[in-house]
């Protein structure tokens, strides 16, 4: 909340702002709307620059693409309503996960 209440003080469109989705913890993998919508309300903006599916590795990337989470599908739903403007990864694991 901190994060928001610094970012008030200036217009949006003067600042990018990134955030990831925690993977790291796969017992995130079933909450991606809940995390998403509370990154956002906590830094009190109404778009990512850029959002980051996290530490992608072996241990989560089958989770990670597994339709059961939705959580790809559901990333890129609010990419294509504007509420992520580049949607990427960042990866800790070897060439063959990437």
């Amino acid at each position: 909340m901190v994060v928001g209440k610094l970012l008030k003080a200036y217009p949006r469109n003067k600042f990018y702002l990134a955030s990831k989705f925690p993977g790291y913890d796969l017992s995130n993998m079933p909450k991606v709307k809940e995390i998403f919508e509370e990154q956002l309300r906590k830094c009190q903006v109404d778009y990512f620059d850029f959002y980051l599916f996290h530490n992608v590795c072996e241990m989560n990337v089958n989770q990670y693409l597994d339709p059961q989470y939705g959580i790809y599908d559901y990333l890129m739903e609010q990419k294509n309503n504007g509420r992520i403007r580049h949607l990427g990864f960042s990866a800790h694991g070897d060439i063959a996960c990437m």
